[in-house]
This record gives C-alpha cells, structure tokens and sequence, in this order.
C-alpha cells in the first residue's frame, strides 16, 4: 500500500494528468516489487509524441533498486 500510494503521488507531480499509468506487481514472499511506468504524450496537431517505460525492481532484502528505461 505504501508504494502505491508513493507511486501516486509521484505520478501526480512528475507527469500530465491523464498520460501516465503505473503497476506494482510484489512476489510471492513480498521481499521484491516490479514497479512498471508507462507515459504516452501525443500532439496531433504540431505532429509530435513520445513515449516513456520504464520497469524497476525494488529488492527489498538486498535494498537494491535497479530498471530499465525505454524512450
């Protein structure tokens, strides 16, 4: 609950409302997340987009952080 609700708030600040989603997906022992972001920004009008993914792995016994970013 508290990564969802950190994810919100982050989502909210950093991205325009209504391009951005997000996913936490926690393994079986709740020591690992994968948190996925996904943002899409489209201009129709001026002839541009772009598009954000990233997938972290948040390893909470180890406290790492580690992912990937596509732009």
């Amino acid at each position: 609950d508290d990564i969802v609700k950190a994810m919100n708030s982050y989502l909210n600040r950093q991205y325009r409302k209504g391009t951005a989603e997000f996913g936490v997906y926690a393994n079986g022992a709740g020591t690992e997340f994968r948190i996925e972001i996904s943002c899409h920004n489209l201009n129709r009008k001026s002839f541009w987009g772009g598009e954000w993914q990233s997938a972290w792995l948040l390893d909470l016994e180890s406290q790492t952080l580690s992912g990937s970013i596509k732009i």
